[in-house]
């Protein structure tokens, strides 16, 4: 005779032995972004969006049923980025080149005769755009891809939109700037930072923003064999308020004005 009992299978779901978390920058527990809890049941996924301050945009981390972990990333497209293409009318546009920026990045996009529509420049990172890390540490200040590849973040500006975006009297410093926020008589922010060689320098956000607005001409005349005279602009991010979309649409403004390229928004 046969054990009854003894003959029947039990399947016990395996759980993590271990605490899986995941950084960015260092070691410390409060930098974690997110993690698979000790004993939680396998497999099991967690994911978390990651900005592109820190270069990966999609973070996946998984346990597998060997407590095995995997990390992967992939990129996120915005679907206001995705779709400008689609949305931009060349009635309104001119057929000019377009500039969008979001976040600490920005999109180019050209008209192309031959399709009848906009495109995104391929040079300038197509659809995923490029990152916009002005470092100021190298002999000449350039664009660099992001903010690891910076010389140090003391020498680097950026999110300067999201400065300009804020009134002057209430500026909330965000714990990723390495920059300083300061003033004088004539400018009510000021962004501090170090240079190549040199003491500490001081420029206004909409100076910074010209700097950038040239690359993206090099980039442009680069790419089609002109320099344009005028350029359109689109602001992607999600502004706080109105009044803190107004703020940027008339540093951006008063940055064109700068380097003498005629301005237009879309």
């Amino acid at each position: 005779m046969h054990n009854i009992e003894s003959s029947k299978k039990y399947f016990v779901i395996p759980q993590s032995l271990e605490e899986f978390g995941v950084t960015v920058f260092g070691k410390d527990e409060n930098e974690i972004l997110f993690k698979i809890k000790k004993d939680e049941y396998l497999p099991a996924e967690e994911t978390f969006v990651v900005s592109r301050f820190n270069k990966k945009f999609y973070l996946i981390l998984s346990i597998d049923l060997n407590n095995i972990p995997t990390l992967s990333h992939e990129a996120v497209i915005l679907s206001r980025v995705k779709n400008m293409p689609k949305k931009l009318k060349n009635d309104k546009s001119e057929k000019l080149p377009i500039i969008g920026f979001f976040e600490l990045a920005s999109v180019i996009l050209l008209w192309n005769d031959k399709d009848k529509c906009y495109k995104f420049m391929d040079s300038w990172n197509g659809k995923f755009g490029k990152d916009l890390f002005l470092d100021f540490l190298l002999p000449k200040p350039a664009i660099v891809s992001s903010s690891t590849d910076v010389v140090s973040l003391n020498g680097a500006v950026y999110d300067f939109i999201k400065v300009m975006s804020m009134p002057p009297d209430a500026i909330t410093i965000h714990p990723d700037w390495k920059f300083t926020i300061t003033e004088d008589i004539d400018n009510p922010v000021l962004l501090e930072f170090d240079v190549f060689e040199k003491p500490r320098k001081q420029a206004s956000p909409a100076f910074l923003l010209a700097i950038m607005v040239k690359e993206h001409l090099k980039a442009i005349k680069k790419e089609t064999g002109k320099r344009p005279t005028k350029l359109g602009f689109r602001l992607l991010d999600e502004f706080e308020s109105p009044e803190a979309r107004k703020r940027v649409e008339a540093g951006l403004k008063e940055a064109c004005e700068m380097i003498k390229i005629g301005f237009f928004l879309l």
